[in-house]
């Protein structure tokens, strides 16, 4: 009996790393479809999911979003396009699609 104890505990604790692993792997993109999935599949879990995005959202200061957004943004420099931006050893680089990564890496 004891063996067989010792055996579910390690399946148990084999299975929560396991799960612990799957979670640590969704990236933002997955976690949000998989949320609203969730949500709308059942009405208790999508109620507890709005609680606990309530509880995350009263810690946010949108104004502090703002300036650090500003800020990040205020720190783009046009010549930083310019000097990495067309003709290029390995080949052309668009000015407008650098500019746009740019803008996306800074937001």
């Amino acid at each position: 009996m004891k063996k067989i104890a010792k055996k579910d505990n390690k399946s148990y604790a084999s299975r929560m790393t396991e799960k612990k692993q799957i979670l640590d792997d969704v990236r933002a993109k997955y976690a949000y479809e998989i949320l609203k999935k969730l949500a709308d599949e059942d009405a208790k879990i999508s109620k507890r999911i709005e609680e606990i995005v309530l509880e995350y959202l009263v810690g946010v200061n949108p104004d502090d979003i703002a300036e650090s957004v500003f800020s990040d943004l205020d720190r783009l420099a046009v010549e930083d396009v310019w000097d990495n931006s067309g003709r290029t050893r390995d080949g052309y680089v668009d000015p407008y699609e650098l500019a746009s990564e740019m803008f996306e890496e800074a937001l």
